[in-house]
Formats: structure tokens, C-alpha cells, sequence
């Protein structure tokens, strides 16, 4: 009974982990197929790239405008389209203006750059 229970329970886990990955082929957007448990960013995890240079990599290979990416377990859009960004960062501002970058304005001044600040802050820059 115990087996049928983790066997059971290891499906689930499977399956929702499999529906989480599937977000950009259901949304119809052009998208880097993840791994699991990385999503696209296995060199970050084994330590082989820092998280700029990963996503850099990723960058590179689609020239689509818009590329689905997955940070882990967590899907995000990568912009590639300058005319866009600049959209989404001042007309759109309004549905875009959190990015969930940590920033440390106390112990470190530069992280709090026009790309990390959230909400107000940003738009007062």
C-alpha cells in the first residue's frame, strides 16, 4: 500500500511538474524547452554561468521578439525586440512595473538601476 502511495504520489508530482513546464505551448509562445528540475537555467544550477550570462545564451538562441523562458520553476518572458522593451518599460508600465530583482539600495547603491527598481520608485527615475 505504502508503494502504491509513493508511486501514486510521484506521478502527481510528475504531472503537475510536466503542466507547469507546458505554460508557454499553451499560451502560443515561441519558447526554450526546459528541464526539469532547471527550467532553462541548468549551467546556473550546476554552477558553470552566472544568472546574466545564462540567460545571455539564452538570448541568443532565438531570434523570435518574444521568447518564453523558465527561471526553475518559474516562467518569464525574454524581450528581444528594442521597440517593445521600451514599450513595456514606459507605456505598459502600468502591468510591467515589478520585475522581482532584489534590490539592496543600503549595501549596494547600484542595484537599484532603472531595469530593478519596482513601481514608484522606478517611475520617479
Amino acid at each position: 500500500m505504502l508503494l502504491l502511495s509513493l508511486a501514486l504520489l510521484g506521478l502527481i508530482l510528475f504531472l503537475a511538474i510536466r503542466y507547469l513546464y507546458s505554460y508557454w505551448a499553451r499560451h502560443d509562445l515561441p519558447h526554450i524547452k526546459p528541464e526539469i528540475p532547471y527550467g532553462n537555467l541548468r549551467p546556473v544550477a550546476e554552477r558553470r554561468a552566472c544568472i546574466g550570462v545564462a540567460i545571455s545564451e539564452l538570448y541568443q538562441k532565438s531570434k523570435e521578439q518574444l521568447l518564453g523562458i523558465y527561471l526553475f520553476f518559474q516562467p518569464a518572458i525574454l524581450v528581444r525586440d528594442a521597440r517593445l522593451a521600451k514599450q513595456i518599460m514606459t507605456s505598459d508600465f502600468a502591468s510591467f512595473h515589478d520585475r522581482g530583482v532584489f534590490v539592496d539600495e543600503k549595501n549596494d547603491p547600484f542595484s537599484a538601476n532603472l531595469f530593478a527598481l519596482p513601481g514608484k520608485k522606478w517611475r520617479n527615475l
